[in-house]
């Protein structure tokens, strides 16, 4: 994921979203970057794909930001593709877009790839990742050996959020974080197994 995952967004403020994707420069999650880094190394240099809920017409935006500021980690960006015949609805086709059934088709067709692939996601409470993820985990099984979900404050960040979402899911198969945690990621042992 990249809004409120690696880049900060606002997606669950309307106001902030707005300003964050169209007026300000865009900004890292702090220690994101570094974590990035540390899993290129950790792991090997693994491949990451990049999975938004962000329209494709934002695309050279996210581009740029990712190979600035996730240098040490590029890989492909997949962006939602977002029609639009009436620039007018340009804001409200941002503001309701679907992006647990994109999330889930996508990560899908990811899976068809790379069957025999394993992968390290992560993701933030603000919309539907918990929810997406889980259900991946619960289709594919291994194909998802780690979920991280970053914790972002006024969002639904309950037990029963999480239990639901992670239904079936071993509970060391995924890890809930706040931010002042991010940099104790870095130590994780991935490669090893742990989450």
């Amino acid at each position: 994921d990249i809004d409120d995952t690696i880049k900060i967004t606002n997606v669950t403020e309307t106001q902030l979203l707005l300003t964050n994707t169209f007026i300000s420069n865009p900004e890292p999650v702090a220690g994101m970057p570094e974590l990035y880094a540390s899993l290129v190394s950790s792991l090997g240099d693994p491949d990451f794909i990049y999975l938004t809920g962000t329209p494709w017409q934002f695309y050279s935006f996210v581009h740029t930001f990712i190979q600035s500021t996730f240098s040490a980690s590029p890989g492909p960006i997949i962006n939602n593709n977002l029609t639009v015949t009436d620039v007018t609805q340009v804001f409200t086709d941002l503001l309701t877009l679907d992006t647990y059934t994109y999330k889930v088709e996508q990560i899908t067709r990811i899976h068809g790839m790379y069957p025999d692939k394993t992968f390290l996601v992560v993701g933030d409470s603000g919309q539907t990742d918990p929810e997406v993820y889980g259900e991946i985990y619960r289709t594919y099984g291994d194909f998802i050996a780690c979920i991280w979900i970053r914790q972002l404050a006024g969002t639904n960040t309950t037990i029963e959020r999480y239990g639901e979402a992670f239904k079936g899911v071993p509970e060391d198969n995924y890890r809930l974080y706040w931010d002042n945690e991010i940099e104790v990621l870095a130590y994780i042992d991935v490669a090893g197994g742990s989450c």
